[in-house]
């Protein structure tokens, strides 16, 4: 179990990681 909720954790940390990227970049394209 521990194993999976490790496994979760990292996904979830990539998952934000490619959200915040997105929003970053959405946000770069309405200011031009």
């Amino acid at each position: 179990l521990r194993k999976k909720i490790k496994k979760l954790e990292k996904e979830m940390v990539i998952w934000c990681t490619k959200w915040e990227n997105n929003n970053a970049t959405l946000l770069q394209m309405a200011e031009e």
